[in-house]
């Protein structure tokens, strides 16, 4: 039986907590107020508090077994919607480091430093709308998911629309 990466690798563990220490101190512009780490099915996890532009919004990361080869997940506490960057079943935030561009060099802070942005960015659009940065495109199917609402036009919808003086639909 292959031991949990935490006591595999427990300097790992320490470094991930020195790292995200360091985030206290506005290192990659994140602002962290709290953290600590749990245990959860016997797995570690971590809880962090943001400071996002005066808001508190509380995170937790987990990790898989094959951590540090295997990118963390990161929930919003509770967990709810944050994010049109986030997996509606699972509650997992879609960030700039996920499971295709992640290597065992990125740390803890790096996933909360990333939580912390999309945070952020989510702020700066409830204001000014702006395009959040993605590493990935939706494809038609997620981006329909995640409409508010969807025009579904019938060939008797367009039949209609055509008597009324509209060729083009509109």
């Amino acid at each position: 039986m292959t031991l949990p990466w935490w006591k595999r690798l427990p300097s790992r563990l320490l470094d991930d907590d020195a790292s995200v220490a360091h985030l206290y101190r506005g290192g990659e512009n994140a602002k962290v107020t709290l953290h600590r780490w749990l245990q959860v099915d016997g797995e570690p996890r971590l809880r962090v508090v943001l400071d996002v532009i005066g808001r508190a919004e509380e995170i937790e990361v987990s990790f898989p077994p094959h951590y540090p080869d295997g990118c963390p997940s990161v929930r919003p506490i509770p967990n709810r919607t944050v994010s049109g960057h986030q997996y509606h079943r699972s509650g997992i935030l879609c960030l700039e480091l996920g499971p295709d561009n992640w290597h065992a060099n990125h740390s803890a802070a790096d996933i909360v430093a990333s939580a912390w942005r999309l945070f952020a960015f989510e702020a700066i659009d409830a204001i000014a709308p702006i395009e959040i940065p993605s590493r990935h495109s939706s494809d038609l199917a997620e981006r329909v998911m995640l409409a508010e609402g969807v025009l579904l036009r019938s060939p008797v919808f367009d039949e209609r629309l055509a008597e009324a003086g509209h060729p083009d639909g509109f």
